[in-house]
């Protein structure tokens, strides 16, 4: 049996980690697990092997004439269409190069891992009738279906929901947003991408609190993580793993230079596996400022080394740590509000050990062994 996984691309990031995770567990069980990067983007992060990349010769590029040009046919489209707009008419080269792959890689199972993607799945049936094809989705499913920007879609992408053979998500929330458009969604978590830890507890902390995110400053609040690193007494400090492209880092430079105590926050890059788990088993405790996710990848990793962890409260966070039980949720989105649980933790041993404990129970359910027996079944159905 032959798997297709598609997305954009597979940079860093906990879409393309949680992909591969799946893919190579799956393959295990005598699958062959194949990856399509539809618009060319050479991106291959965490090292999939090129015998199973596939990457179109041609890099997909959005110029600004073509932007512009399609912003334009958009507009065209919903004054004749009723306010709709297919999105599939504007995926002409993702279409041609996932149909290739299939081809060439004899898929039997597709697994379309984007949300523009997804709009594929209608004309893909159509080419290849008896092909399985499922949707995963990573974000939150009411990014896709309330946001107002993508309102002139949701009919469309919908209806090409309805025409999967499955839909995974990541929460209830996720299914139950699905079920109020007749979509039956299939909940699967992301697994943990690290071995589990014996007695985490015991490795010698350095004083600090681990963020792990895409440099995006405003969704992900990278903002808010340098206020709270500003905040904080002396002897902590805040550790920053991760990356963004050049526009963000200026963005990032620029707020970094305006803090009262530039110390006070330590950008460490981009960093593999390896020197990931060993920052993970040196922190205090971890924190996610990020302003949506859809599931929260890192939480689970944090949880899997023993770190309380402390959230805003998004559908992610809530599903993670069972609305609170296992983790610190801060409400609408109040950086003090989060400065000051932060604070609480810093000044009160106990706490973070209570909460260390509940990170480690609640990270058993992140298990790569279960959720890759849910995933065998749904393809096995």
């Amino acid at each position: 049996m032959n798997i297709g996984f598609v997305s954009d691309g597979f940079p860093m990031g906990g879409l393309a980690r949680a992909v591969i995770e799946i893919g190579t567990a799956i393959e295990k069980e005598n699958q062959c697990s194949f990856y399509l990067s539809a618009i060319g983007d050479p991106s291959n992060y965490y090292d999939i092997p090129k015998s199973k990349l596939t990457i179109p010769k041609l890099k997909i590029k959005e110029t600004k004439f073509k932007k512009y040009s399609e912003k334009l046919e958009k507009f065209i489209e919903m004054k004749l269409n009723g306010g709709k707009v297919d999105l599939s008419r504007y995926l002409t080269k993702q279409f041609n190069n996932m149909i290739e792959f299939i081809k060439k890689r004899d898929i039997d199972y597709l697994i379309i891992c984007r949300y523009d993607l997804s709009f594929l799945v209608s004309k893909i049936k159509l080419e290849f009738p008896d092909l399985k094809i499922f949707v995963w989705i990573h974000g939150p499913v009411e990014i896709y279906t309330q946001k107002k920007e993508r309102k002139k879609y949701l009919s469309y992408y919908i209806h090409n929901l309805s025409q999967c053979d499955s839909v995974i998500c990541l929460t209830e929330f996720d299914r139950t947003e699905l079920k109020s458009f007749g979509i039956s969604g299939t909940k699967i978590y992301n697994p943990v991408p690290f071995k589990k830890i014996d007695n985490p507890s015991t490795s010698i902390k350095d004083n600090s609190i681990l963020c792990v995110s895409r440099l995006d400053i405003r969704d992900k609040g990278i903002d808010s993580l340098i206020k709270l690193a500003d905040s904080l007494p002396n002897g902590w400090k805040v550790k920053l793993v991760g990356a963004g492209d050049k526009d963000e880092l200026k963005k990032f430079n620029t707020l970094l230079s305006k803090m009262r105590n530039r110390n006070k926050l330590i950008f460490l890059g981009s960093r593999n596996s390896l020197e990931l788990e060993k920052i993970y088993l040196k922190s205090n405790f971890f924190v996610s400022p990020s302003l949506y996710e859809g599931f929260g990848l890192t939480l689970i990793e944090a949880m899997n080394f023993g770190l309380p962890v402390v959230s805003f409260v998004t559908n992610g966070a809530k599903e993670i740590t069972k609305d609170g039980e296992f983790g610190i949720l801060v409400k609408d989105f109040s950086v003090d509000a989060m400065i000051n649980e932060c604070l609480g933790l810093i000044n009160d041993s106990k706490r973070i050990k209570k909460y260390s404990n509940l990170s480690y129970s609640r990270s058993k359910s992140f298990n790569l062994e279960n959720i890759k027996k849910q995933w065998i079944e749904l393809l096995e159905r």
